[in-house]
C-alpha cells in the first residue's frame, strides 16, 4: 500500500475517533406582528432557540408588515440616528446569516451593525415598494448579541422583518477541526514518510554485503 494510501488511512481513524462537523442548523425568527408599543424585551423562538429583542431610547414597535423598529422620533416609526435594535441569543453564540430590512419607500438608510459591542460593518440601502429592501447576508459573524443602530443623520431610518442565524452550539451546528487532530495526521504522515524511506534502503543495505566469508 502506498504512502498516499496509508496517510488517507490514518487520517480517516484519527477524523473518525475525533467528532468533528455536525449539520449546521439556519433558524429563521420572523419578527413581523401586532404588538404596536411592547413592554421589552420581546421575546421570540424558534426551532428550539431563543432570542430577546429590544430598542434603545424608546419603547419597541412592531407591526406586521415592517416587523420591529424602535417608537421614536425617526418619520414612520424606524430606527433612525442614535437608535438601535439589539438581539440578544442568551449564552450560545450563533452566526449572523441574513437580516431583511424595511424602510420608507425611495428613501436612503444607514445602518451600523455590532457584535458583542464591537463594530462589525456598515450597511445602507434604499427602500423599494411597500419599504422593503431585500436581504442583507452578513460575513459569517458570529456573537451572541447583535446590534443594528442608526447612524446616518440624514438617512429616513429602517426595521427589521425578518432575521435568520447559523447554529453553531454543541450538537446542533458545525464544530471548527480541533488542532490536535491536524497535529496528529501530519505525526501520522512523518511516522509513514520514514518507512517508506526505510522500505527503499533494505534492497540497497542487502547487496552491499555480499557473500559470507
Amino acid at each position: 500500500m502506498s504512502f498516499t494510501h496509508n496517510k488517507q488511512r490514518f487520517l480517516a481513524i484519527a477524523l473518525a475517533v475525533v467528532p468533528l462537523v455536525g449539520h449546521a442548523a439556519l433558524v429563521d425568527f420572523d419578527l413581523r406582528g401586532w404588538g404596536w408599543f411592547l413592554g421589552e424585551p420581546l421575546v421570540v423562538n424558534s426551532a428550539d432557540l431563543s432570542l430577546a429583542v429590544t430598542a434603545s431610547g424608546d419603547a419597541l414597535y412592531q407591526t406586521g408588515f415592517q416587523g420591529v423598529s424602535n417608537h421614536g422620533p425617526a418619520a414612520g416609526l424606524l430606527v433612525g440616528d442614535g437608535e438601535s435594535l439589539s438581539f440578544d441569543f442568551g449564552a450560545a453564540p450563533v452566526a449572523l446569516a441574513r437580516v431583511t430590512f424595511s424602510g420608507m419607500s425611495g428613501q436612503p438608510a444607514a445602518v451600523r451593525v455590532y457584535g458583542d459591542g464591537d463594530v462589525l460593518g456598515d450597511f445602507s440601502f434604499t427602500a423599494g415598494p411597500a419599504g422593503a429592501s431585500g436581504e442583507f447576508e452578513s460575513r459569517g459573524w458570529m456573537a451572541r448579541n447583535f446590534t443594528f443602530a442608526g447612524f446616518d443623520p440624514a438617512g429616513a431610518g429602517f426595521s427589521i422583518a425578518d432575521l435568520t442565524v447559523n447554529t453553531r452550539t454543541a450538537g446542533v451546528g458545525a464544530v471548527p477541526v480541533p488542532n490536535s487532530v491536524w497535529l496528529l495526521a501530519s505525526a501520522i504522515g512523518f511516522l509513514g514518510l520514514m518507512r517508506r524511506r526505510q522500505l527503499r534502503a533494505q534492497p540497497l543495505a542487502t547487496h552491499s554485503r555480499g557473500p559470507l566469508s
